[in-house]
C-alpha cells in the first residue's frame, strides 16, 4: 500500500516537473516571438523614416530646381526687355 502511494507520488512529481519544463519552454518561445516582433516593428519604423527622409530630400531638390529655372526665366526676360529697350533707344 505504501509502495503504491509512493509510486503515485513519484509519478505526480515527474508529471509536474515535465509540465514545469514545458511552461518554461513556452515562456521562452513567447519571449523570443515578442522580441522578434519588436525587432520587425523597429526595422519597419526605420525603413519608413528613411523613406520619408529620401522623399523630403527629393522634394527639396525639386523645389531648388524650380527656383533655379524661375531665376533663369526671369534673367532671360530681363535680358529680352533690356535688348528691346536698347533697340528703341537707338532708333
Amino acid at each position: 500500500m505504501l509502495e503504491l502511494v509512493a509510486q503515485k507520488q513519484r509519478e505526480r512529481e515527474e508529471r509536474e516537473e515535465r509540465e514545469a519544463l514545458e511552461r518554461e519552454r513556452q515562456r521562452r518561445r513567447q519571449g523570443q516571438e515578442l522580441s522578434a516582433a519588436r525587432q520587425r516593428l523597429q526595422e519597419d519604423e526605420m525603413r519608413r523614416a528613411a523613406e520619408e527622409r529620401r522623399r523630403e530630400k527629393a522634394e527639396e531638390l525639386a523645389a531648388r530646381q524650380r527656383v533655379r529655372e524661375k531665376i533663369e526665366r526671369d534673367k532671360a526676360e530681363r535680358a529680352k526687355k533690356v535688348g528691346n529697350w536698347e533697340d528703341t533707344e537707338s532708333n
